[in-house]
């Protein structure tokens, strides 16, 4: 009987090992999250710039905030790990810059295997905006965007800016992408590195009705700068290149208004 009971102990402990966990204590380095509530409460935990150093996030389901308010990592300079699942459900409507997912990925920060699901039209500055982080420093890799996002300056479809020093690799952007300036579907603006990335996702294309007016056409005003719509530097891949771009394709339509 006293073998049989420890054998049921044993089991036991096995299964609650087994199990992944909410956030970890404070001094663990690995943390699963699988829920909306643990990746809100990690978000707070980001909002300390030193908080995620060296630690490890695990994403062991499918989230989805249709229902829940979404709040970004402010702040990560971890591994994030997502282990093929997704992220959902995020529809904004309000004044945003510097913003994904991930605001800020440091340089010592990773991101991998993540598939995100948002929808963005930002208002107010509207800068820097992408599906994954708003601003790189780190890595970008293995990772899904399927995108619905509108803005400003410096607007991908990955990330908004990959900055110098920062490394996407292997990633696929999909959806639609619009912007004024610095446009592109893994980057808006690229100071660093993009290798083996494809870009799915259209690009400033959209279809307006127009009504000309004949009746007071004047040539000198309408050829005037005044009357071009400004947007400029718009591409597949990124809009913007100061940095280095490898085998990387751009699949779908580019426009420029």
């Amino acid at each position: 009987m006293a073998k049989r009971v420890l054998a049921l102990l044993t089991a036991l402990m096995m299964v609650v090992l087994l199990l992944p966990s909410a956030l970890a204590d404070e001094d663990g380095s690995v943390y699963c999250i699988s829920s909306a509530s643990d990746f809100i409460s990690l978000s707070k935990k980001c909002a300390i710039d030193s908080w995620s150093s060296e630690k490890n996030i695990i994403l062991t389901k499918d989230i989805d905030f249709s229902a829940t308010e979404f709040s970004p990592l402010p702040y990560f300079a971890g591994n994030f790990d997502g282990g093929g699942h997704t992220i959902k459900g995020i529809k904004l409507h309000k004044p945003l810059s510097d913003f994904g997912i991930i605001r800020y990925i440091s340089s010592g920060g990773s991101v991998s295997n993540l598939n995100v699901e948002i929808s963005i039209t930002a208002t107010g500055t509207k800068s820097g905006i992408g599906g994954i982080a708003g601003v790189n420093k780190g890595t970008v890799t293995g990772c899904t965007a399927d995108v619905s996002i509108r803005g400003g300056r410096n607007i991908g479809g990955i990330v908004g800016i990959n900055d110098a020093g920062g490394f996407i690799n292997s990633c696929t952007s999909k959806g639609r992408v619009y912007g004024e300036h610095y446009v592109g579907g893994i980057a808006g603006k690229n100071i660093g590195s993009i290798s083996l990335c494809n870009n799915e996702a259209k690009i400033n294309t959209q279809v307006k009705e127009v009504k000309l007016d004949l009746s007071n056409l004047n040539f000198d005003k309408l050829i005037s700068a005044d009357n071009m719509k400004d947007v400029t530097d718009i591409g597949g891949i990124t809009g913007y290149n100061y940095g280095v771009i490898l085998k990387s394709e751009n699949n779908e339509n580019v426009g420029f208004n």
